[in-house]
């Protein structure tokens, strides 16, 4: 796939992100996709898991919105930096626990790879910094030096 294919493909998920339709991004994932939130350590695979992770952060971040802020992209590769920002009104369920909502908001930095091979995103791997976004929720203390 061209470069600017695959930059089209992984900006269309974050609009779909925006726009609150999951379907729109179910068929840029291949059946065999592997996506990966490494701080929680959360898999996903294939069009379901996409909907499930979709479905993990916007049920916790019902207004979440995602500002992407750098994408590089190669005929294989996409990594994107980007601004995820909500207030936590719903439950955040993962495979360790349910934390319930906290009414809290964040604002948080990602950084996202993605592999796409015949137009189809097979990987996925995610990057945030889980702590600040548990300090931000009132779930962990402030650390010592930091308003």
């Amino acid at each position: 796939m061209s470069v600017q294919e695959n930059e089209r493909i992984v900006r269309e998920i974050f609009e779909a992100i925006n726009i609150r339709d999951v379907e729109r991004g179910v068929p840029l994932f291949s059946e065999h996709c592997e996506l990966m939130d490494i701080p929680f350590g959360e898999v996903y695979r294939g069009p379901d898991g996409w909907r499930q992770q979709y479905d993990y952060w916007l049920s916790a971040f019902p207004d979440g919105k995602v500002e992407v802020t750098d994408l590089i992209a190669t005929d294989q590769r996409v990594v994107v930096e980007y601004r995820g920002s909500g207030t936590h009104t719903g439950t955040l369920k993962s495979s360790s626990g349910e934390i319930p909502p906290t009414g809290r908001s964040s604002t948080n930095q990602f950084c996202d790879i993605y592999q796409i091979e015949d137009g189809n995103i097979v990987r996925g791997r995610s990057y945030f910094d889980a702590a600040s976004m548990m300090r931000q929720l009132g779930l962990l203390p402030e650390q010592a030096g930091h308003a």
